[in-house]
């Protein structure tokens, strides 16, 4: 499952794998009581692609090639997004229709999901007239 996550300046796309509510000890306080937290994986955003006109997407990784991941409170998750597998030049052995997300490193950003994503999306990458 892809989702929008909402940050202080704007928005980041992340792959949800897991949603969880911590639990404290019975007299204990914790800083996240009564609350969902995800744990996400990081996708980078980049260009259009020009046969396609849909962005690129990478998951996105630290310089010693470990997935960004990170733990948001549920309430940050904006909306959920359909991505494409981008298939390079020969095909990955362990792709089908199950595995292609998870094995996959690029994608297509798929802006046909719904009318109201493809406007929005349409509208910030078209220069103005």
């Amino acid at each position: 499952m892809y989702i929008i996550n909402a940050l202080p300046k704007g928005h980041i796309i992340c792959e949800l794998c897991l949603i969880m509510r911590p639990i404290h000890h019975r007299g204990s306080r914790i800083a996240w009581q009564d609350q969902y937290l995800c744990y996400v994986r990081r996708l980078n955003i980049g260009p259009c692609d020009p046969a396609t006109g849909m962005h690129v997407l990478k998951r996105a990784k630290h310089a010693d090639g470990t997935p960004i991941c990170s733990i948001i409170p549920l309430r940050q998750l904006r909306a959920f997004i359909s991505i494409i597998p981008r298939l390079g030049d020969a095909a990955d052995v362990r792709l089908t229709s199950a595995t292609s997300t998870h094995y996959s490193q690029e994608f297509f950003l798929n802006k046909y999901f719904d009318k109201d994503f493809y406007y929005a999306l349409h509208n910030a990458t078209t220069p103005d007239s």
